[in-house]
């Protein structure tokens, strides 16, 4: 019977063991600090507050021995309950011993305060892990008490430290007797597993250029005495330390670079060995070694895992085999994870192995390396038969069960095979032949159903040939549900029993009829209430229908609803439109309730998503990709209607350039998107020097004000030579101005790419396929409102024998064009590398700017191992540029032009004014403009920044007034913004085209009110009298009754019930509900700061954009030089953060 306890109780009583003795150990006082590698001065050994604490935590632990004998009592009777009951105790004793080692920590921080620096330090990290270091020695001791074999083993890859513990057989030991602190480095262990490499590094140095195996061969004697066989450490001046242990010797190999380690066998043999150790009743490790060499056979290990084995005469062979296994001595499951009496994943064992087999000659040989990861009988059970009440209410006991046993096996040739089964479904196989149907297989399954039933399902997958036409439908049957419901009121007394057909889940079709071919699918999801169908066929090779439908039934809200999306293409024989170009398919794209989501679009531009929307291909081999695809770029939202109209034209006969474009409308956004697939194969399709597959699609959202183009190159070559590559265009007037083009990304230092063109593509070739060696070409050109960009770079790496080659030639170049000047940063550089660690190398690095004149400056550099020698260089040459004759411009007359343009003046209605009528257009005479009365008159002109001192206009030099205010004295203002690009006024260094935003938002106007309000004149209070009147029934007559004045709440009566109040647009038809939070997004400001304390430099040196902050700034370091360099310009959400 399988243990009951969970995985957190199992913890939890093996944890509490290995503190138990923690007991006599902090009773003792000071020692344990001996014990964890630190003695305390006799200035604090007897410090009051220590012993305290000390005794505390003692008497904690004295505790946990009753606590683990209950549990322990619990988990042997297999009562699930008492075994969460008597486990919450304990793991609260556990975690309240944990506090208190915390709190002798704090004691020893606290008393170590008063020594001298150099015990304080080490005292105090102590402390600091005071806790961690105390669970670590007690399970070190724990382990080492339980299973010796394996602690040695750890020890030896040095996962814990520990004192040396020779065997009592031995009349003589060399190990060290020095005291070791025992630690126990849990978190080494998946760098070990992960990295093996680096940690060996890390912790015998074995790797590096110092190793001398010292470690290494200290802790291999330790373990081989620990075994009862002797040996001894030789040191010789000036040679490495050898290990002597009877039949081998090993030492550090310093012929070899790093160093490694050598050893040699010092007695022939042919044998066959077999041993099993056993690490605890659990845990066994097996070895098996079939050996046949000579005497003097010698083994080399170099970093990081070359191994050679080269007999001195004949020939050696070895086959080793080392394995570890847990499995319970009477066979009964070992539990993985597991719920106290619950829900379990356990298995009958688990185990690997790790082995070689080696057939070597004086002239090299054969090494086979084997991995394998093997769970026998693995079984996940899903019990609820010890749940709560609310538990075995719902479910009576459910329990459930599914296999899964797993194997994984690795080596050089086969590289990673796995093999298992998982799930609660099970086809069978059966290939059972009835005349006119074929029963391919039956599915089993059982399951839980969101309904809390259980589902024991049964279907069959069937084919069917009618003449040329053959149908498969796969998962029809019937699903047997079974259900609890309360009170026993089912029709089996508890349960309740339900059996219902089970409509197909697929059908797909195949037709072969000579002048007709193709195929289709059809799948039914029930569930997600999704419809989805294809059809392919081709007549007589001359015409290709395709079409493909997706019906939902809910939407993701789970709401009943209809939505429908149909794709259809149809490609034919070319027909000729002139030129060359041919029309060669039409196709279209309906959808209603389904919306176009751009990002996805754009997305698929790159992953080659688009090609399922546009003349997709061998829909039905491909049609989960394919319905995946559509359902990303076109999701379910209701309101939303989509069209989409496609073409596809050729040129040349047989077509060499194909071109497969389609117009995209989302209505009632409106989104418009053009997407198109280009290809081209050259000099012809069936044997292409140049294949080039470029996807792209553009389009203009009105409500971000964006217009944007992406293009990618996809599945594209030259010969056998990779062709990749991104280009977009992103126009913006909305929420964020911006101006970009680029082909294969931006400038390394260039800081305002937005989100998604981070990871654009360079456009680039690679030269030689694979990745070793390789050789890459990239270059990039970007064109921003601040910037002109490009670069290229060449990159080579080979690698071999454990090294490799890693050269790279590139430069990143900024050019400005009025006066022409570059900038270009410069970097060369080849080097010898283990990994990414550099042996030797020669680097590069510089700038080149010019012209007039030409300046290089650098430096260079030559590594080896760990010299290194560098020499700057700057270089100028070339004739000093002619001064330019910059044109000037007067730019006062133009911002009156703009502020006189009837086009520049508006008038707004305010947020709480609503017209509720619209007004015919009126033709007025110029410098006339009509205003609403309620309406806010405004001006803006977009010629210059009011407020900014320009230095230039565009390419042009402003002559004049080079500073422009608007102002108004006969009332109140506001300003008004637009976005400006910031370099057509002011003259930026080159690291401030980069860093700067491209567009800042500062003042162009006035708005002539000091609110968003209409304003009106004072309210009016008036009484309304209303005339009662009422007609008789009987006399037909109509009766005064006279004047009648309402109250307040009677009024509000009345008017609940008027046409307005009735009308669906009205106030009081609105539900109630609490209402979204609403939320505040403030735009940052920026201010001039003092660069020391980060604190405002004076008060009114606050803006609204960096543009007009650094105005401040270079008026404030204009009127007082002294201040240059002593103040920052900084947001405020940089100052929030600092503060």
């Amino acid at each position: 019977m399988p243990d009951a306890s969970g995985t957190l109780e199992t913890i939890a009583l093996e944890l509490g063991k290995a503190l138990q003795p923690l007991e006599d150990l902090l009773g003792a006082g000071p020692g344990i600090f001996t014990k964890l590698g630190e003695e305390l001065p006799r200035e604090i050994a007897g410090d009051a507050n220590i012993a305290n604490k000390l005794s505390a935590a003692a008497t904690k632990a004295g505790s946990l021995d009753p606590l683990i004998t209950a549990l322990a009592t619990a988990i042997t009777n297999n009562n699930p309950l008492s075994i969460i009951e008597k486990g919450v105790p304990l793991l609260q004793n556990i975690a309240d011993l944990i506090a208190l080692l915390k709190q002798v920590g704090d004691a020893l921080h606290q008393a170590a305060n008063a020594l001298p620096a150099a015990d304080k330090a080490r005292l105090q990290t102590l402390a600091a892990e005071m806790a961690v270091r105390t669970i670590e020695y007690m399970a070190v001791g724990y382990l080492d008490e339980r299973m010796p074999t394996l602690t040695n083993s750890l020890d030896l890859l040095g996962v814990i430290d520990r004192e040396f513990k020779p065997d009592e057989t031995l009349e003589v030991t060399n190990a060290p007797r020095e005291v070791i602190p025992r630690r126990f480095r849990v978190d080494e262990i998946p760098k070990l597993v992960i990295h093996p490499d680096q940690y060996l590094q890390d912790r015998f140095k074995f790797g590096r250029p110092d190793f001398d195996g010292r470690v290494l061969l200290t802790k291999t004697l330790a373990l081989l005495e620990n075994l009862g066989v002797p040996g001894v450490i030789y040191e010789t001046p000036g040679q490495p330390s050898v290990l002597e242990a009877y039949l081998f010797n090993l030492h550090a190999d310093t012929s070899v670079s790093p160093p490694g380690l050598k050893a040699e066998l010092g007695l022939p043999g042919n044998a066959t060995f077999d041993q099993t150790v056993d690490f605890s009743d659990l845990w066994k490790g097996t070895v098996h070694v079939e050996a046949n060499y000579a005497a003097g056979v010698g083994v080399t290990w170099q970093p990081p895992f070359t191994v050679k084995a080269i007999p001195p005469t004949g020939n050696l062979d070895l086959k080793v085999l080392l394995g570890l296994k847990a499995q319970n001595p009477d066979n009964n499951p070992i539990t993985l994870l597991a719920v106290a009496g619950g829900t379990r994943l356990q298995a009958k064992s688990i185990g690997g192995s790790i082995g070689v087999d080696a057939h070597l000659s004086t002239a090299g040989g054969d090494v086979k390396p084997e991995v394998q990861l093997k769970v026998e009988e693995g079984k996940l059970i899903i019990d609820f038969s010890q749940g709560d009440g609310f538990i075995q209410k719902l479910l009576s006991g459910v329990h459930l069960e599914a296999n899964f046993p797993f194997t994984a096996t690795w080596n050089p040739k086969d590289g990673l095979r796995v093999t298992g089964d998982a799930g609660l479904e099970v086809f069978i196989p059966l290939h059972e032949d009835l005349v006119v149907v074929q029963l391919n297989g039956l599915y089993f399954s059982v399951g839980i159903g969101s309904d809390a039933a259980v589902h024991i399902g049964m279907a069959a997958q069937l084919t069917a040939h009618l003449g040329p036409l053959s149908a498969t439908v796969d998962h029809i049957g019937a699903d047997a549900a079974i259900t609890f419901p309360p009170g026993a009121s089912g029709r089996l007394g508890m349960a309740d029993f339900s059996l219902d057909f089970v409509p197909p889940r697929g059908i797909g079709l195949a037709v072969d009829a000579g002048v007709v071919k193709g195929g289709g699918f059809l799948s039914v999801d029930t569930a997600r209430g999704e419809y989805v169908g294809a059809l392919e066929l081709t007549f007589s090779g001359v015409i290709a229908l395709k079409a493909i439908a997706i019906i939902n039934t809910k939407m993701p809200d789970g709401s009943i609803d209809f939505a429908l999306l149909i794709l259809v293409t149809a490609e034919f024989a070319p027909i000729q439109l002139g030129f060359g170009f041919t029309l060669v398919g039409v196709g279209g794209l309906l959808a209603m309730k389904r919306r176009l989501d751009t990002e996805a679009l754009r997305v698929g531009v790159r992953t080659g998503a688009l090609s399922s929307v546009l003349f997709p291909q061998d829909i039905i081999a491909n049609i989960r990709r394919i319905i995946s695809d559509i359902k990303n770029i076109f999701p379910l939202a209701t309101e939303h209607f989509v069209i989409g109209p496609m073409g596809k034209l050729g040129w040349g006969t047989p077509t060499l350039i194909s071109l497969e474009l389609g117009v995209i409308i989302d209505l009632p956004t409106p989104a418009v998107v053009i997407a198109g697939v280009l290809r081209c194969s050259l000099p012809a399709e069936d044997l292409p020097i140049l294949n080039l597959q470029v996807n792209f699609a553009g389009g203009v959202d009105f409500d971000k004000g964006l217009i944007w183009f992406d293009a990618s190159l996809y599945d594209s070559h030259l010969l056998i030579y990779t062709l990749t590559g991104d280009m977009a265009l992103r126009i913006g007037w909305g929420d964020q101005a911006i101006f970009i083009l680029t082909v294969g990304g931006f400038h390394p230092s260039f800081n305002e790419i937005p989100p998604d063109l981070r990871g654009l593509r360079r456009l680039g070739i690679s030269l030689l396929s694979g990745d070793n060696p390789r050789l890459t070409c990239q270059t990039y050109f970007a064109i921003t409102s601040n910037t002109v960009q490009s670069g290229s770079r060449v990159e080579l790496y080979a690698e071999g024998c454990g090294l490799n080659i890693y050269g790279f030639l590139g430069y990143d170049l900024l050019v400005q064009f009025n006066p022409f000047h570059f900038i270009a940063d410069l970097e060369a550089g080849l080097a010898l590398r283990d990994g990414t660690d550099e042996l030797m190398g020669i680097h590069v690095h510089g700038q080149l700017s010019g012209p007039g004149p030409f300046r290089a400056r650098g430096e260079a550099s030559i590594d080896i191992l760990f010299f290194s020698i560098s020499i700057d260089f700057d270089v100028t040459w070339g004739d000093d540029a002619p001064a330019q004759i910059e044109a000037e411009v007067d730019v006062l007359p133009l911002v009156e032009a703009a502020l006189k343009d009837d086009r520049n003046w508006l008038a707004t209605l305010p947020a709480n004014a609503h017209p509720n009528v619209t007004l015919r257009k009126l033709e007025l005479p110029p410098e006339q403009i009509v205003m609403n009365p309620f309406a806010v008159l405004s001006v803006s002109q977009k010629v210059v920044p009011l407020g900014l001192e320009i230095n230039k206009f565009g390419n042009q030099k402003p002559k004049g007034t080079t500073r422009f205010e608007l102002t108004f004295t006969d009332g109140g203002t506001d300003e008004v913004r637009e976005e400006f690009a910031t370099a057509n006024f002011l003259r930026l260094s080159d690291d401030e085209k980069l860093a700067r935003k491209s567009f800042d938002k500062m003042r162009s106007g006035l708005r002539f009110s000091t609110g968003d309000s209409s304003q009106t004149g004072a309210n009016t209070a008036k009484d309304v009298i209303y005339e009662l009147s009422y007609v008789h029934r009987k006399r037909g007559l109509t009766i005064r009754a006279g004047l009648v004045r309402l109250f307040g709440s009677v009024f509000s009566i009345f008017t609940g019930a008027g046409a307005v109040t009735k009308n669906k647009f009205a106030v009081a038809r609105r539900t109630g509900g609490t209402p979204i939070a609403k939320v505040d997004v403030k735009e940052p400001e920026f201010q001039v700061v003092n660069g020391n304390d980060l604190s405002l430099h004076a008060p009114g040196l606050t803006a609204k954009t960096s543009a007009e902050a650094w105005q401040l700034h270079d008026d404030l370091v204009a009127t007082n030089p002294e201040l240059r360099g002593r103040l920052q310009v900084l947001s405020s959400y940089e100052l929030s953060d600092a503060a």
